[in-house]
């Protein structure tokens, strides 16, 4: 399903809907988050990073930036505890 709905918020971005997309990534990323799978979680939170930065860039929407910016330290938080529990 999370597959599904990452390859999904993929389709949208590519069409251009931005928030078709955010809430297909957001959906998958609960669900990844829920199963504790992590790689797959990182590359959809990517994705999502991405779309909000581009989104940011070319419509100067300070808030997506900002909420990518949340988000990608939410991943740097969640590989530091990868991390963490690797040692």
């Amino acid at each position: 399903m999370a597959i599904n709905l990452g390859n999904m918020g993929n389709i949208f971005q590519i069409q251009g809907n931005l928030q078709k997309s955010l809430q297909n990534y957001e959906k998958a990323l609960k669900i990844y988050k829920e199963i504790g799978e992590k790689l797959n979680y990182h590359i959809i939170n990517n994705n999502k990073i991405n779309l909000l930065f581009k989104s940011a860039i070319t419509h100067n929407k300070e808030k997506n930036a900002g909420k990518a910016l949340e988000n990608l330290e939410e991943i740097v938080e969640s590989l530091k505890e990868t991390k963490m529990k690797r040692q």
